[in-house]
């Protein structure tokens, strides 16, 4: 950790202790910041609980990327970009697909979990496939959290409306990331949905997130998150 990293969890819990009430940290258990920005690797574990199928566990992985954007000073509050890109590609694949029969290869089942090499190489940074990329561009602060504005797309009686609200809370420590999205139209009840990923345990430095899924209490199960490059600055 550098002089700067250590000042600023210091000054951060300065700031905490002075609007809480909170005691000295014994030495060694400053808070941990977790900056967001920068690219994210992520990978889910999952089982599905509805009972209608086999509850074999299966995987799913993700790179998210959050960017800092430019604000005004009258608008009083900070704007990040969350946009979350497919097509993950590593170099060294293993593990990853298998072919059965010889046939077209598939995401291998099983609770797939990249090895030591697979990991250095999420840490230097992994290829993405920027098509069919989605974004939202959230407001807010670490204290408060982060909000996308959510607007349901025009709809009448006879169109069907959709619409996606992203949320980040629980910065700087432990970050909990939700997305909300809900359809329909004024002839049929609204259908919504909600993803649901909660930070548990964050690795000494901010660079490695581990906590809880949750898909409408249906897909169910753990992710893991790896900071890839640089470090991110700020929340």
């Amino acid at each position: 950790m550098t002089f700067r990293q250590l000042a600023t969890r210091v000054l951060l819990w300065l700031f905490i202790a002075a609007n809480t009430g909170a005691t000295e940290p014994a030495p060694g258990e400053l808070p941990t910041i977790v900056g967001l920005e920068g690219e994210w690797y992520v990978l889910v574990h999952y089982g599905d609980e509805s009972g209608d199928v086999s509850k074999l566990t299966q995987w799913h992985d993700r790179v998210w990327r959050f960017e800092r954007e430019s604000r005004s000073r009258e608008e009083g509050e900070e704007r990040l970009r969350w946009t979350i890109l497919g097509g993950v590609r590593f170099r060294d694949a293993r593990g990853r697909f298998e072919a059965p029969g010889g046939g077209r290869s598939a995401r291998s089942l099983g609770a797939w979990e990249p090895d030591a090499r697979q990991i250095a190489e999420i840490r230097t940074g992994l290829q993405t496939d920027d098509h069919g990329a989605r974004s939202k561009l959230l407001r807010g602060s670490p204290a408060s959290g982060y909000r996308s504005s959510g607007q349901a797309s025009a709809r009448s009686s006879s169109t069907i409306g959709y619409r996606e609200r992203w949320q980040i809370d629980g910065l700087p420590g432990a970050p909990v990331f939700v997305r909300e999205d809900s359809m329909g139209s004024g002839r049929t009840d609204e259908l919504k949905g909600r993803t649901r990923f909660t930070t548990r345990e964050v690795a000494p430095g901010g660079d490695e997130l581990t906590g809880d899924f949750d898909r409408d209490g249906v897909l169910v199960g753990r992710f893991r998150m790896w900071r890839m490059g640089g470090r991110g600055a700020g929340g």
